[in-house]
């Protein structure tokens, strides 16, 4: 069990007289200390400093008291930006594996979608895709009367096809019995596709 005494400069007081140094004074700080956990601390009594060669605590070893201290603190945060720079540099490395996923996931998207624009029926969603993308684009109502107005292909088609494609002949009546544009309806499987 290692015990140590350090004594480090405190406080140091400047007093000015009319704009002119008039004297100083410094205070020091004994810390008792057992292997690295300070068990008391004391501060010492304010001695003069020697400001042009006058008896006093000479100014030089006030000096040299803040740079031990500027030191130490400058270690202190040359240690704490390592670290710093440590976890930013994981982070990096991190930042760069999901832009790597990022590339990767829309390299598929892209050839999914290239797939599905050479399909001669268009993109696919599924019967709950479309059902809820005709809720929020309030349309459902419209599309359940004008599928009851149909075909009995149409109506057989609507309650039992999971996969519908946007340019499936059915999708076109219905859009046609509806007054929808094109767009609209890419519209609608564009929703449907986020559903």
């Amino acid at each position: 069990m290692a015990i140590t005494k350090q004594i480090t400069a405190y406080e140091f007081l400047v007093r000015w007289n009319n704009g002119v140094l008039a004297g100083a004074h410094i205070r020091m700080l004994e810390t008792i200390s057992e292997n690295g956990v300070v068990l008391s601390q004391k501060e010492g009594a304010a001695q003069p400093v020697s400001l042009a060669g006058e008896l006093g605590f000479p100014i030089a070893d006030v000096l040299s008291a803040l740079q031990v201290t500027a030191l130490t603190d400058l270690t202190t945060a040359q240690a704490a930006k390592a670290a710093s720079d440590a976890a930013l540099k994981t982070t990096q490395d991190a930042l760069a594996v999901a832009e790597a996923k990022a590339v990767t996931l829309q390299a598929q998207i892209d050839a999914y979608t290239q797939a599905t624009s050479n399909d001669p029926e268009g993109p696919t969603v599924d019967d709950l895709q479309i059902r809820l993308a005709l809720n929020e684009l309030g349309w459902r109502d419209a599309v359940e009367a004008a599928v009851a107005q149909s075909s009995q292909d149409i109506k057989d088609w609507w309650a039992k096809a999971r996969n519908i494609k946007r340019r499936n002949w059915m999708v076109r009546a219905i859009g046609e019995a509806l007054g929808k544009t094109d767009a609209e309806l890419d519209g609608l499987w564009a929703l449907a596709a986020t559903k």
